[in-house]
């Protein structure tokens, strides 16, 4: 009988350890990276470079012809600004800036009468609202503001009415409104890019030509456009 119970028992373990070896062990698969979302909320400066041209109108209060030109050229700065951005992608920031301006340019109209002149924007600046949609690092927006440039005018007879042109300078700091739109992506945790348009209507400025045609006042209409790029830092 014992040596029965012993067989029954020597069977079990053998077989139950068949069984063991039998059995795979499944391992829980590797935890899957989540990417990281970026966060626009934070101050940030940065500088801007880019091209710049003002659809520039021109008329006189004596009977000479009116018309327009196109000043254009280089204008670059410096801009900062906050960001914010709520739980959703919205982000909503404020942003100032000042460029040095080489944008300039002028007339000759000998039709009707003759008459002359030039147009410089020395510089300018702006304050705006930017609201923008963030998809992680890449965020289109768009903005607008207030907008400020420092100019220099000329007005006098033109080159064609035979006669040395004398042309009376006068100058004019003008604000008006700006909006425009951009994309901004962020290169590393703490440096973004921007690619942007702006338009700006700086108004209408009145000189007087005097002293040598001081019956007459000039009249100018800037309306710029500008194109720029910029890098900033994020704090």
């Amino acid at each position: 009988m014992k040596s029965f119970l012993f067989a029954i028992a020597t069977l079990v373990a053998a077989t139950g350890g068949a069984f063991a070896a039998d059995v795979v062990t499944l391992e829980p698969p590797p935890p899957v990276p989540v990417a990281s979302t970026y966060n626009w909320t934070g101050l940030y400066v940065g500088a801007q470079a880019g091209y710049d041209w003002a659809k520039t109108s021109y008329n006189f209060s004596n009977p000479v012809p009116s018309g327009s030109f196109t000043p254009s050229g280089f204008v670059g700065g410096l801009y900062v600004g906050y960001n914010y951005q709520f739980a959703t992608p919205l982000v909503v920031g404020v942003e100032g800036d000042v460029d040095y301006s080489n944008v300039k340019g002028s007339f000759d109209n000998p039709f009707g009468g003759f008459s002359g002149g030039s147009a410089k924007l020395r510089w300018q600046g702006s304050a705006r609202v930017r609201v923008g949609y963030a998809f992680d690092r890449f965020l289109p927006y768009i903005a607008g503001g207030v907008a400020v440039g420092d100019f220099r005018f000329e007005g006098g007879p033109g080159l064609g009415s035979g006669i040395t042109p004398a042309l009376e300078s006068w100058n004019k700091t003008m604000t008006g409104w700006t909006i425009g739109a951009g994309v901004e992506y962020a290169l590393a945790d703490k440096w973004t890019a921007r690619l942007e348009y702006r338009y700006t209507d700086f108004g209408t400025a009145h000189g007087n030509l005097a002293p040598a045609y001081s019956s007459v006042v000039e009249t100018m209409k800037v309306r710029d456009h500008s194109v720029r790029v910029g890098v900033s830092y994020k704090f």
